[in-house]
């Protein structure tokens, strides 16, 4: 007897349009993820730097970390260009119903942004905890593309979990 699971791709919005967001995304589309990258910045956020299968949410911050999800599970990565942008994504995007939360940074960065989020009542401790900051598996990457796979495998383990909630994977 043979049986396989088929789900549709999850999507995997994508915070910012900087180096990181530019080596994630076509990995991820590689490993069946349906990518979207939100920026304010049209001059990054454009199928000059990124893949055509690639969707792209250009405007003010305000209008576009709301657009609507997916029927499918949604994963989001804070990518952004700087730790003020970052924060101001993580405050609409931490009330998002995301499977998965990650922001690049330090944990000095996770801290900061946490007391701040938290004595001025931005979010509760249970949702900053939702959030893996810094996002990725330690495999002591140095490089963009390092940090890209850095990035994808721990979301595709994240992937896995929602597939295979035992955590028995067939496949290793």
């Amino acid at each position: 007897l043979y049986s396989e699971t088929i789900t549709p791709p999850c999507e995997l919005w994508i915070a910012g349009s900087g180096h990181i967001a530019q080596a994630v995304a076509p990995l991820a589309l590689q490993l069946d993820f349906a990518v979207g990258i939100f920026d304010d910045r049209p001059e990054l956020a454009n199928h000059d730097l990124f893949p055509r299968d690639v969707s792209l949410h250009v405007g003010h911050w305000e209008e576009i970390l709301n657009a609507p999800f997916a029927a499918t599970p949604t994963f989001g990565l804070i990518v952004t260009r700087g730790h003020k942008h970052d924060a101001l994504v993580l405050e609409t995007w931490i009330h998002r119903p995301f499977q998965f939360l990650g922001m690049i940074g330090r944990a000095r960065k996770a801290r900061t942004i946490t007391e701040h989020f938290i004595q001025n009542k931005v979010a509760t401790a249970a949702e900053i905890a939702r959030v893996a900051c810094p996002v990725g598996i330690k495999i002591r990457s140095q490089s963009v593309p390092e940090i890209a796979i850095s990035i994808l495998a721990q979301y595709i383990e994240k992937r896995a979990e929602l597939v295979h909630p035992t955590g028995k994977n067939e496949l290793v």
